[in-house]
């Protein structure tokens, strides 16, 4: 049997519900779909921080990728939103607030849902092989997860990141603000440091950070392919991500 051919395509916007419309913050069913201000004020944010990514061989789907980087901005739609649907107090000192930093976790969380035609090509666990996961910016920092979670999803994670589904996977992956941190959870040890993402908590040693650049690249690579999906980080306080490619 001869070898699979090396991917030919990598394309940043899939057809159907899987559509992403890069070139701004509309588009996607879940944005067109929503009534209220407020939840249409989530979903422009969750389209900003979301990419999507698929991989052919010829006119086989070898893998759909989608992703959304946890910046403290989608942290704040997300607690916004979130309050308003249960009807709670949006207070910055709400106790509910620190359960969801505390899902997301330390370093920058990046919430990924995979789906391949074979159930373990999607397997994301560093143990398995499958796929070997980084983030890196364009000033050549690059680091590999501190924690990869396998989620189960809820109704709720299903509103709030509509590419959830039963098929395929979904994973939390945990990153390192910069090269040589350590959560403090996993005994880092140092005091904490002004936070470059949610969670942030961990031992900080001197060196660049992953958000100093001015584009941040998710890098799923393995036998089946390579996936990049990008962010260009708007530091200007924008509406949106700058779309990256």
């Amino acid at each position: 049997m001869a070898r699979p051919t090396p991917i030919i395509a990598l394309v940043a916007s899939l057809l159907g519900p899987l559509a992403s419309s890069l070139g701004g913050c509309s588009g996607h069913a879940w944005l067109v779909d929503a009534t209220e201000p407020e939840e249409r004020a989530y979903f422009e944010v969750f389209e900003a921080s979301t990419r999507s990514a698929a991989l052919y061989d010829r006119l086989d789907t070898r893998a759909l990728v989608q992703a959304t980087l946890i910046t403290g901005r989608f942290l704040e739609a997300y607690s916004r939103e979130y309050a308003r649907v249960h009807h709670l107090d949006n207070q910055s000192s709400a106790p509910w607030r620190q359960d969801i930093a505390g899902r997301f976790g330390e370093g920058i969380p990046v919430m990924v849902h995979i789906e391949t035609p074979e159930p373990g090509h999607g397997d994301l666990d560093p143990q398995e092989g499958v796929w070997t996961t980084a983030l890196f910016n364009d000033r050549g920092v690059s680091v590999a997860p501190f924690q990869v979670v396998r989620v189960e999803p809820s109704v709720e994670d299903g509103y709030f990141f509509p590419y959830v589904k039963s098929f395929g996977r979904t994973y939390l992956l945990r990153f390192p603000p910069r090269p040589g941190w350590k959560p403090a959870r996993s005994g880092g040890g140092g005091e904490a440091q002004e936070p470059s993402a949610p969670g942030e908590t961990g031992s900080a040693p001197e060196g660049p950070a992953l958000l100093d650049g001015h584009r941040v690249t998710l890098r799923l690579a393995g036998v089946l392919g390579t996936a990049e999906l990008a962010w260009d980080i708007d530091t200007s306080g924008g509406a949106c991500f700058r779309p990256g490619g």
